[in-house]
């Protein structure tokens, strides 16, 4: 069984900048399968958690570990890839295995609505940060679906020859990353769905994240050009130069994320570790604590 602290292992320890102390604050055993992601509601009040056994498990973070379940969602055919609240936290939507993401109302958590577009799994799916798009991306057939939150309808569809295992909007909502099995992450222009900058990589791309500040995105891959890398790459938004590559990673990066103040980045990786960086205007970052996971390829998250 996966411990869901094992998937989300950076959600669940206290830092500070100043002084960075692993504390693990407890466990979440609830899951009979795999835990392939969490996330937070935006005001913090509750987490997810979605996995193999076709369920969404949602707790209330406001008491003591382990935190109670406040509702659990069985209503996926197959595995539950990810999950995501709105910018309100009135909605939580659900994607998987099953081409179905299903709309749940955080009042009852009765199921509002499904969405129905996708061909394959899907493995990546976000709500823009002021609530108003929500995007799809299918990790096996390259399609990636972009929904307008009011009728639901969609705005933007493309279908790429490869697998697209991530997307990460910017949090000042002009641009649209999605990172593809073919070595690459395009960045899209939220006002024309036009792809405004193709960024390549050595090896497939596995993960995507921005900087809250929306200054920097960051990217990580593996890195055929040397044995046993994993490499993580900064890239400034606009004029989208490479800042640095990092490659403490053995293996490649699974997921990326800022802290909310920027001052820190943490990062997970199939080599079983998760990292967390002081960021700053030096670069490359320097790793300011490794953490050791039992499962490798975890996902990570605040």
């Amino acid at each position: 069984m996966y411990r869901a602290a094992l998937r989300v292992m950076v959600a669940l320890f206290g830092a500070c900048r100043a002084q960075l102390v692993a504390n693990l604050q407890g466990t979440l055993q609830d899951h009979t399968g795999n835990v392939n992601r969490g996330a937070f509601s935006r005001a913090g009040a509750w987490f997810v958690s979605v996995g193999h056994a076709q369920q969404a498990i949602v707790y209330d973070t406001s008491s003591g570990m382990p935190w109670p379940i406040v509702a659990i969602l069985a209503d996926h055919t197959s595995e539950v890839q990810t999950a995501d609240f709105n910018a309100d936290d009135s909605m939580l939507i659900t994607c998987g295995s099953d081409t179905n993401c299903f709309r749940y109302s955080t009042a009852t958590w009765g199921v509002l609505g499904s969405l129905t577009d996708q061909t394959g799994s899907i493995l990546s799916a976000k709500f823009s940060d002021d609530g108003a798009f929500f995007a799809t991306a299918n990790g096996q057939l390259g399609q990636i679906i972009v929904y307008e939150t009011t009728a639901w309808t969609t705005t933007y569809s493309q279908v790429r020859s490869d697998g697209v295992p991530g997307i990460a909007w910017s949090p000042d909502g002009l641009y649209l990353a999605a990172v593809s099995d073919d070595s690459t992450c395009f960045v899209y222009s939220t006002s024309t769905w036009t792809i405004v900058i193709s960024l390549p990589h050595p090896d497939w791309v596995f993960s995507v994240a921005w900087s809250p500040d929306s200054s920097m995105l960051v990217t990580g891959t593996d890195d055929t050009t040397g044995p046993g890398v994993g490499r993580i790459t900064a890239f400034r938004t606009g004029t989208w130069a490479q800042l640095f590559t990092i490659e403490d990673h053995t293996q490649q990066p699974e997921s990326i994320a800022f802290s909310a103040s920027g001052l820190l980045m943490a990062t997970t990786s199939g080599d079983g570790t998760a990292r967390v960086y002081q960021t700053g205007p030096v670069f490359p970052w320097a790793v300011a604590l490794t953490l050791s996971a039992q499962h490798p390829g975890g996902r990570v998250g605040w």
